[in-house]
């Protein structure tokens, strides 16, 4: 890709200069010369050779009822390093066209013109530097075609990024009603099989159309590992407007700003069909990717000399770490998508054990920035590998923040937290689940996270509807085997919480914390766990273990609504000892206290005490509270 920005740049400047060095000249000879487009090109052939280039034409034709110029093997060599006057030594760039037409062509003080333009087997290279490849088409042809007289441009070599916008704000004049290039071919990493641009004014482009697209990606560790690609059957661009990229780095548009930053948009859509990616073994499909309304927006200063600094010192950037996170903040800021979307994604990833392949049908995003994403949805999520697969049916992440990690000038004396990313909220659906031979699988899963310290959350709600897995896969023996002598074959649970920290009472409050089993009963849990300081949150993994061991628990509530949980353990117990039901009710009744005797807290164990003898003898719900002011440890 190195290679297809040189030679980019370098052929935009060559067909940029060959009309502003043609300009004057032909505007003080037109008075003498034919105004056709024969004579005109003839003058502006002149102009070229005045000014340093080497021009050769095989045959020059004219039609005067068409105005129309028929050039036949046109080479233009320009030597390297020639300026107006035509010094210079060693051919650098060559234009070669293997034939070309030109209708209506004129020249005047302000830029040249013609109605159409038709080329064949077209190509710019550096003379210098064979390896790039060069642009080649098979074929250009262009209609209405104003291009501006670009003598008043001035490049300053000590600011090349501002010389380069200056250029470009030149160049934006351009009008052109429709360009279309076949076989394009920049060097050998990158080609387009048909362009066709419209509407070009005024910096805009009405739609931009690349068929059979293909671009070499960065190589891979080993060339033997295969090969290394993107492509796409087409690209398609809508409404691109260049004017707030350009006014990004202008001085003068902060001045007509001033503190106001509208969002512009620099395209309205794209569209790409049939994007593919490979890298050897790696490889992912899209049959269609979206982007609407990519936006832009004026940095919050003008660093236009930063740009010009990094482009003149590779290194500036890294030996100045103010000024790269300025720039950092600054491109942060400044560009958005209003929405992205996929459709039928399929990606494929070498792995120890073979290859795991992820699927997608559908996807989107909605006001991406590069730090912020208000919401990412897709539709049946899948994956599946060696070890086992699932598939989702749907997923919502909502408020997603991206924070970066500032760099600092000394991290030992100004030490930064980790910058991780915190997520509003969570919606999952229709879950369905194997890694070896347990499956298992969720009907929905909800979880909403707010007020951040760091990356922690202080207001928590979740929920889960229908958990699902067969009693079989229970890894605990134990437990496994009391729920098969209860009867249960599957396992269906549900679970709701709801907490939130207040920092003034240094407690975590949970409203509510309900377990609940299909054929079993709901286990809820309410109160407040106190000792929770500010440092649990900022330190979740060092300092809130140590604060909730050593806090109690304030306004405890716990109770058990029964299914048929209750019956099944009486009856169970009851057969093991051999004993009746009504006999092993009355023995754990009158044995409770003793059952209980742990319970440090007498006044918490007589509640419990009281509470379950009365559950034993009415198996409907069991309910036990604290006082507000009692903290059980």
């Amino acid at each position: 890709m190195h290679a297809f920005r040189a030679v980019f740049l370098g052929s935009a400047v060559f067909i940029g200069a060959v009309p502003s060095l043609a300009v004057t000249a032909l505007a003080q000879q037109q008075q003498v010369q034919p105004a056709s487009s024969e004579g005109q090109f003839r003058i502006w052939l002149k102009t070229l050779e005045a000014a340093g280039a080497k021009v050769t034409t095989g045959s020059i034709q004219y039609d005067a009822n068409s105005d129309l110029a028929k050039i036949g093997d046109l080479v233009i060599a320009w030597p390297a390093g020639a300026a107006a006057q035509g010094q210079g030594s060693g051919v650098s760039t060559e234009l070669k066209i293997g034939s070309l037409s030109l209708k209506a062509f004129t020249v005047g003080g302000d830029g040249v013109r013609f109605t159409a333009a038709d080329a064949n087997d077209i190509r710019i290279s550096n003379t210098n530097s064979p390896e790039n490849g060069g642009l080649t088409l098979s074929h250009l042809e262009l209609s209405n075609v104003f291009l501006p007289a670009l003598t008043a441009f001035k490049p300053d070599v000590t600011r090349p990024v501002s010389s380069q916008i200056s250029f470009l704000r030149l160049l934006s004049k351009a009008t052109i009603n429709t360009i279309t290039a076949d076989d394009a071919h920049f060097g050998a990493d990158f080609s387009i099989d048909h362009v066709t641009l419209t509407g070009i004014s005024e910096g805009k482009i009405s739609k931009a159309e690349l068929n059979g697209t293909r671009a070499a990606l960065p190589p891979l560790a080993s060339p033997d590992e295969g090969r290394s690609e993107f492509s796409s059957t087409a690209i398609v661009l809508d409404n691109t407007n260049l004017d707030p990229y350009l006014r990004l780095f202008e001085a003068s548009a902060y001045l007509e700003a001033g503190s106001a930053r509208a969002w512009n948009n620099l395209i309205d859509k794209v569209s790409v069909t049939g994007a593919r990616v490979e890298r050897g073994a790696l490889s992912a499909s899209f049959d269609k990717v979206t982007l609407e309304a990519f936006k832009v927006r004026q940095f919050e200063q003008n660093i236009t000399d930063i740009f010009d600094r990094a482009a003149l010192d590779p290194s500036y950037i890294s030996q100045n770490p103010e000024a790269a996170n300025r720039l950092s903040a600054a491109i942060r800021g400044s560009f958005a998508f209003e929405s992205a979307g996929v459709s039928k994604a399929d990606v494929a990833i070498p792995t120890q054990s073979g290859v795991a392949k992820i699927g997608l049908e559908a996807g989107s995003l909605s006001n991406l920035t590069a730090s912020h994403l208000d919401r990412a949805s897709f539709d049946t999520l899948s994956y599946a590998d060696a070890g086992g697969s699932f598939e989702l049916r749907r997923l919502d992440l909502n408020g997603v923040n991206l924070p970066v990690q500032p760099t600092t000038v000394d991290p030992a004396s100004q030490p930064v937290a980790a910058a991780l990313p915190t997520v509003g909220g969570v919606t999952a659906a229709g879950l369905d689940a194997r890694i070896g031979a347990a499956q298992f699988g969720f009907e929905k899963f909800d979880l909403a996270m707010s007020y951040f310290i760091g990356a922690t959350p202080t207001n928590v709600k979740a929920a889960v509807d229908h958990l699902k897995f067969v009693v079989d896969q229970v890894t605990i023996p134990g437990l496994r085997d009391t729920l098969v002598n209860f009867g249960y074959k599957d396992v269906d649970l549900s679970l709701r919480l709801s907490g939130a920290w207040r920092d003034s009472a240094s407690a975590v409050a949970f409203d509510n914390i309900a377990l609940t089993g299909a054929a079993m009963g709901t286990l809820s849990l309410s109160g407040s766990l106190t000792g929770i300081t500010r440092q649990s949150f900022q330190n979740p993994r060092t300092v809130l273990p140590a604060e909730a061991s050593a806090g109690g628990v304030q306004n405890l509530r716990i109770s058990f609504q029964n299914d048929s949980l209750f019956e099944r353990f009486i009856s169970e117990v009851a057969r093991q000892n051999g004993k009746t039901e009504d006999e092993l009710k009355r023995i754990l009744s009158t044995n409770m206290a003793a059952i209980l005797a742990q319970i440090e807290s007498p006044a918490t164990r007589n509640k419990f005490t009281l509470a379950a003898v009365s559950f034993i003898n009415n198996p409907k719900i069991f309910e036990v509270m604290t006082t507000t002011s009692a903290v059980t440890p």
